[in-house]
């Protein structure tokens, strides 16, 4: 779920980028040169920040070396789920 989050955060922050250099430029006139590549650009920040957000994510992950040992009953008694190395 994280993932779809990242990217359509990624997304959103990309179409900001390009909404705000269209207002900004406009007054400026379509030659300036900013204006053309502005799809470049924020197509370039949204690439960034999907970049940046997944190695946030990735950063608190279990290590892949891992297997998952679930809750057990032992003794009467209700012994917690834990992670172990394989």
């Amino acid at each position: 779920m994280k993932r779809y989050l990242i990217i359509a955060a990624a997304f959103v922050i990309g179409l900001m980028v390009m909404s705000l250099l269209t207002r900004l430029l406009k007054d400026k006139g379509t030659e300036h040169p900013l204006f053309q590549y502005r799809a470049i650009v924020s197509a370039a920040v949204g690439l960034v920040c999907f970049v940046g957000l997944s190695l946030m994510l990735e950063h608190n992950a279990a290590s892949t070396d891992t297997s998952y040992q679930p809750a057990y009953i032992k003794d009467g008694q209700i012994t917690s789920g834990q992670f172990s190395k394989r």
